[in-house]
């Protein structure tokens, strides 16, 4: 049997960058808008009486984010996800056909993310879009709950920094599945590798790794209640624009270990590894 959980962490993303002899920032005018193309692969592996089941997931995303107040050293950003593409692989018991979606319902969604001075998320307030067809729905509540973008805003240290720093983030999301939530908690140690000129701007360098990551959670499956709970390891490496302290280019890796556990002592063991690379236009 397979899940309608495509995967609780396939995007764990951070901004974090320098400006010399002062800390950074987030520093964004109203207005400024960042395109980013966001691609994602999970497989996901499944062991049922002693059988191994893998499925796929391969999505790419077009989405912008834009700064739309700027008070008291906070900022909200409006978030768009204007096309999505999804390739579905081994998703039979999910209802869910070997297909590609071609998905444009994303104008119903509403999500805005307002963050401090120093990049931490402070405010998140999401409308899920709306679908007539239930797969693509499913799909689309779970690329929205998700939180592609949020994980650009980790946060900055209070100090400036320089080469070799390394510092600590907590980084704690929940995921809505549909039909129920799934919580991760993180402790990232992040490591500042110096700075580069490239793409046409100034930018930092940071390579991030997890040193806790906890998965937990409930969900209704088949009407039964189900707790799901395990833990990774995510590996991120980071380019940033040190002007306005948003993310250029991303590569992300993790890997999942959890186990699903029904009712009289039923308990599926699931493997979830996952790519993804943001890449910002301008």
């Amino acid at each position: 049997m397979k899940w309608s959980y495509l995967g609780v962490a396939t995007l764990i993303v951070s901004t974090l960058s320098l400006q010399a002899g002062a800390p950074q920032s987030v520093t964004v005018k109203v207005g400024d808008a960042f395109n980013f193309a966001i691609s994602s692969n999970a497989s996901t592996t499944t062991t049922m009486m002693g059988s191994d089941h893998v499925s796929n997931a391969n999505t790419t995303i077009q989405s912008t984010l834009r700064a739309t107040d700027v008070k008291d050293g906070a900022t909200t950003f409006d978030v768009h996800y204007d096309h999505a593409v999804i390739k579905t692989e081994g998703m039979a018991m999910m209802m869910i056909p070997d297909t590609t979606f071609h998905i444009d319902e994303f104008k119903d969604a509403k999500e805005t993310l307002t963050v401090d001075s120093k990049g931490h998320v402070v405010k998140r307030d999401v409308t899920p879009p709306v679908a007539t067809d239930n797969q693509q729905k499913m799909l689309l509540r779970q690329l929205v709950g998700r939180n592609l973008l949020r994980g650009i805003f980790v946060g900055f240290p209070d100090k400036a920094l320089s080469k070799g720093d390394t510092w600590t983030v907590s980084n704690n999301d929940t995921v809505d599945a549909g039909n129920g939530k799934v919580m991760s908690t993180m402790s990232l140690k992040c490591t500042y590798l110096g700075e580069v000129d490239t793409l046409g701007m100034h930018c930092g360098r940071v390579d991030v790794k997890s040193e806790k990551f906890i998965i937990s959670g409930t969900m209704k499956q088949m009407g039964r209640e189900v707790s799901i709970d395990g833990d990774g390891v995510v590996k991120s490496s980071y380019l940033f624009d040190t002007a306005t302290g948003v993310a250029v280019a991303i590569k992300s890796n993790s890997q999942i270990d959890q186990r699903i556990t029904m009712g009289e002592g039923m308990e599926i063991p699931m493997s979830i590894d996952s790519k993804t690379t943001i890449t910002r236009s301008h």
